[in-house]
């Protein structure tokens, strides 16, 4: 399946976007030349500022750069999906179930019966009662 990216790069989408691709890698090679982007030894690129693995979408500029040889596609997805679980479940452990306290402060608020739980949600039960 061809990405969006390389359909405008190819020019299939008109000389404008073909135009804009271009500009893309080249700001994304300069990117990696000004030193914003690190290579690991495991083949996974990563931006020196937070440490975050490279969108897909900058992959695959980086991709038509000089730089494409230090990275690996597929270690990237891996250890991007990899450092998502991992946040997730971080995020899963750090809820917590409500107090009695918190709940009858709610209730104290918001009124007997108000979802609270699916609040903002779209959920059936998240309306006043």
């Amino acid at each position: 399946m061809t990405s969006r990216f390389q359909q405008e790069l190819s020019g299939s989408l008109g000389e404008y976007w073909k135009a804009a691709a271009e500009k893309e890698i080249e700001k994304m090679s300069q990117r990696a030349l000004d030193g914003e982007i690190f290579f690991g030894a495991d083949g996974v690129c990563r931006w020196k500022s937070n440490n975050r693995i490279l969108p897909t979408e900058c992959r695959q500029k980086l991709a038509y750069t000089p730089y494409r040889d230090l990275f690996n596609e597929e270690a990237c997805r891996a250890a991007e999906e990899k450092e998502t679980a991992e946040a997730l479940e971080a995020y899963r452990r750090s809820r917590r179930e409500t107090t009695l306290e918190e709940r009858m402060e709610m209730q104290a608020a918001f009124g007997k019966g108000y979802g609270y739980e699916k609040k903002g949600t779209g959920g059936a039960d998240g309306s006043h009662q």
